[in-house]
């Protein structure tokens, strides 16, 4: 039933199959303690079972009960070589009572909360004070530092009775590999219980949180594969009950991964810590627009693969120290390494994915402006934006019609805007620039021949009068000026000079209205 337990994946959502196990497990081993007790009696039946006992190849023919217990102590001495030595009934055993599990709860606020306190600020004597007292003070865990004064977490000194310095040290080897590696927080509890360290599971969470505490800027706990960057008491509440939710992994902060933090750091005005600047990555991620996000069409190749590698991340530390270096063909930064050229080359790329990431959406919104205008017969460039904006600022009250006014009137929104093309481009693809995907990068320049074309029309009938004409035309419009010059006098004279200009608006606009929807 413990393999049941500790190998069945359904049982951990499902609270009725999990109790109906607990239950079982319970009646099961009050069964086994009860045939225990008659197991450990070598006194002869009924009162014992008269069992020879060996340890070592050497039958030590116990004749008491008190002598089996010392035998069985003296075998798990050498069995348990680096067993801790902690006494604490509360929480020194496998599975612990409600009452110490609220107290061990209590104590973990505390150490989360108030460590730099003594006795982490427990007042009088309430049970977690005895817990406190015995596995954090005794150990030397929790001690006062002389240099700054202050209560601080340590490592237990490997001199200290209570022997929790091998125990803190497997959880150094486990977590601290020289390749990044997630461990289940099960596992690990699994191997402190296992020989030759034997630690009591009610100490597990314990331990686990004061080693948190101390390596928390190189420990990167995670909860159902979620990273969580900002841990609470509240997450280490939970992992007392279910440390088969989370995995946690280690990167020690030195030779080349240090120097990588530190540069980052500095850039990124961050502390020189490997979530802090992982995060700050992130958050120039998060500002890119949408169209930077959703493209897969960069000039600089590097921009997308950091893209790619930075949304496909699953932990800080691999990203950084592994992920990111392969994306621009590096070895990962292993643990206690010096490669001062691989570092150059790494921020030599990552400033140039930087970069095209930040100009992506700029330079994309200028290849749809000098598309467009090209299409337009008009210069590339802001110049040529430019003699666009000041041509539908002309054309605008002179043309009626369904595509051009509208777009006439985007153009002039982006000329108050500092000229910006983005509402006349948007326009123009039926879909505003910020939501582009590479789709609508492909089909603009098709769209953009569309309103050119109906653009040309509009400016050889309506454009200004300083538009070039052929030497025909310029002899034609001079007879036109002169026959309707000579009719202007005679309706002056007879009506209103606001009259008279009102109906050659309007006569002019139909006439222009006209002639353009016989072009069209």
């Amino acid at each position: 039933m413990n393999w049941v337990e500790k190998n069945t994946e359904e049982l951990r959502d499902d609270r009725v199959a999990l109790r109906e196990l607990n239950l079982r497990l319970a009646e099961g081993e009050q069964r086994i303690a009860q045939l225990l007790q008659t197991l450990l009696d070598p006194r002869p039946a009924p009162v014992g079972n008269s069992c020879q006992w060996f340890w070592n190849g050497t039958d030590y023919q116990p004749k008491t009960p008190v002598d089996v217990t010392r035998l069985l102590s003296k075998a798990c001495d050498k069995i348990y070589s680096l067993g801790p030595r902690v006494r604490n009934e509360l929480v020194a055993r496998r599975k612990i009572s409600s009452a110490a599990t609220s107290a061990r709860r209590c104590l973990m606020e505390k150490m989360l909360t108030d460590g730099k306190e003594e006795r982490l600020g427990i007042d009088g004597y309430p049970p977690e004070r005895s817990i406190y007292e015995s596995i954090l003070h005794a150990t030397g865990i929790h001690a006062k530092d002389s240099k700054s004064d202050q209560w601080i977490f340590q490592a237990p000194p490997k001199d200290n009775p209570g022997n929790l310095y091998p125990c803190w040290s497997l959880l150094e080897q486990e977590i601290f590999r020289p390749q990044i590696q997630r461990i289940e927080v099960k596992r690990l509890f699994g191997r402190l219980s296992d020989v030759p360290y034997g630690l009591p599971e009610g100490i597990h969470p314990i331990l686990f949180a004061a080693f948190y505490i101390l390596n928390q800027d190189d420990l990167f706990l995670y909860r159902d594969n979620s990273f969580i960057p900002d841990v609470q008491p509240a997450h280490f509440e939970l992992l007392q009950r279910r440390p088969d939710l989370f995995t946690v992994s280690g990167a020690r902060l030195d030779g080349t991964r240090k120097a990588v933090v530190d540069r980052l750091a500095r850039g990124l005005k961050q502390p020189p810590k490997t979530a802090s600047v992982v995060r700050a990555l992130f958050r120039v991620l998060h500002s890119l627009p949408q169209v930077t996000l959703k493209s897969s069409q960069f000039e600089e190749s590097l921009g997308l693969k950091m893209k790619e590698c930075l949304l496909q991340a699953q932990s800080p530390e691999k990203l950084l120290f592994k992920d990111l270096p392969s994306c621009y063909g590096l070895a990962p930064f292993d643990d206690n390494e010096v490669r001062s050229e691989d570092i150059d080359t790494f921020f030599v790329q990552l400033n140039k994915s930087l970069s095209a990431l930040r100009d992506h959406a700029d330079n994309l919104l200028s290849q749809a402006r000098d598309n467009l205008l090209k299409k337009c017969g008009l210069p590339v460039g802001i110049d040529g934006w430019c003699e666009l904006e000041k041509k539908a600022a002309w054309m605008n009250p002179r043309v009626s019609h369904d595509v051009l006014t509208p777009f006439f009137k985007c153009v002039g929104n982006g000329a108050m805007d500092n000229h910006n093309a983005r509402p006349a481009i948007s326009y123009v693809a039926t879909r505003p620039f910020e939501l582009w995907t590479d789709m609508d990068a492909e089909r603009f320049p098709g769209l953009a021949d569309g309103i050119a074309e109906q653009y040309g029309k509009a400016w050889r009938n309506f454009g200004s009068p300083d538009a070039a004409l052929t030497q025909e035309e310029m002899r034609q419009k001079q007879r036109v000026t002169e026959k309707i010059g000579a009719q202007l006098e005679k309706f002056a004279k007879e009506n209103s000079p606001n009259a008279v200009a009102a109906a050659l608006r309007e006569l002019l606009l139909k006439y222009e209205n006209l002639t353009f929807k016989e072009d069209e």
